[in-house]
């Protein structure tokens, strides 16, 4: 059986993510969808339960597709809407404003069950140009309770700074990055150059979550696809400095030992937390019995990584060389750079 595609759909609270899966649900009639929320929006039009356990309640909504709510176990969520797999084509998670995407991710990965049944097909990473400009500036949103905030999320410290350090993560695991509300405040060259900078995702531009849908299908295929025309050189490096950002693109013609890429990314995500995405393309020789045959032949693998989290899977693509980027909290290009060239 194939597995059931999971989109993650992320962002702060108000930028558009309801609006989005509102579109989904209502034009992709031909799709059978699965809705995971925190809390159930007022138009989902819920009528009654279809599915009922303990930790999930899974509900039939008008347009026909399935909506469970997530609040207490998204782990529940998942394994409801599974029972019903005859009646599900794709399922999307809407994570709440202030939720960690990476840990989010996690839970697709670290269970058994889910991972043989689920893939992870892509995050979608929903934000306006007011958030971005907030962020950037690095100041907070206004609060008249304690205005202290603010001078805490500049010093880099405080309730804020973990919020700062949120959006930093949903910028980063994008695969498609959404910039809605363009009517209300339009894009910048400069937020342009600086999204381009921090993730090489796609970036679309819309108002009101009106683009093209079909952008939501097969991020991950996507991006490796994008990751293969890349232009960015080998030293391609990217710093932001007030929000700590970094891009880093390696770029090499060596063929290495697939066991030495796997003990090297272990080791980079598991020991550190400063890594948010990674992502690559690699020729190497086949040394490593957990990920394929150890007959030392020679293939091209894949890497995706999200926070501790990663795969290697071997791909059917040729290319002129290898290819890796890291995406995270101020990385260390020399580091990088003597680990894999």
């Amino acid at each position: 059986m194939d597995k059931i595609p999971v989109t993650i759909i992320t962002g702060f609270l108000g930028t558009g993510k309801t609006t989005l899966i509102r579109r989904i649900c209502s034009e992709l009639s031909h799709k059978r969808v699965g809705v995971i929320q925190n809390e159930f929006s007022d138009f989902m039009g819920i009528e009654k339960p279809i599915l009922m356990k303990t930790g999930a309640t899974v509900y039939e909504l008008p347009n026909g597709c399935l909506c469970c709510s997530a609040k207490s176990d998204l782990v529940s969520a998942l394994d409801s809407f599974l029972q019903l797999s005859d009646r599900i084509d794709w399922i999307i998670i809407e994570s709440s404003g202030t939720s960690d995407p990476i840990t989010l991710t996690g839970n697709l990965w670290l269970d058994d069950n889910l991972e043989s049944k689920l893939k992870l097909d892509g995050v979608v990473s929903i934000t306006d140009v007011n958030t971005l400009n907030l962020f950037l500036s690095h100041k907070s949103p206004p609060s008249k309770e304690n205005p202290s905030l603010n001078d805490e999320a500049a010093k880099g410290k405080g309730e804020y700074s973990e919020l700062f350090e949120t959006f930093s993560k949903q910028l980063s695991v994008g695969d498609l990055i959404v910039v809605n509300k363009t009517d209300i405040n339009p894009m910048s060259d400069e937020l342009r150059k600086y999204l381009k900078s921090v993730n090489s995702s796609n970036v679309v531009e819309c108002v009101r979550c009106d683009f093209d849908l079909n952008l939501l299908s097969d991020l991950g295929t996507f991006e490796t696809k994008k990751l293969l025309s890349s232009h960015m050189n080998s030293e391609g490096i990217s710093i932001h400095v007030q929000t700590k950002l970094t891009s880093i693109c390696i770029k090499s013609s060596k063929v290495y030992s697939l066991k030495y890429i796997n003990d090297t990314i272990s080791s980079l995500l598991w020991e550190k937390d400063d890594v948010y995405r990674c992502k690559g393309i690699f020729t190497a020789i086949n040394d490593c019995s957990l990920i394929s045959k150890d007959d030392g032949t020679v293939s091209t693998f894949e890497l995706q990584g999200i926070g501790k989290l990663y795969e290697i899977n071997p791909v059917e693509v040729d290319i002129s060389e290898n290819i890796f980027l890291f995406i995270g909290n101020q990385l260390d290009r020399p580091f990088l750079s003597e680990l894999f060239l």
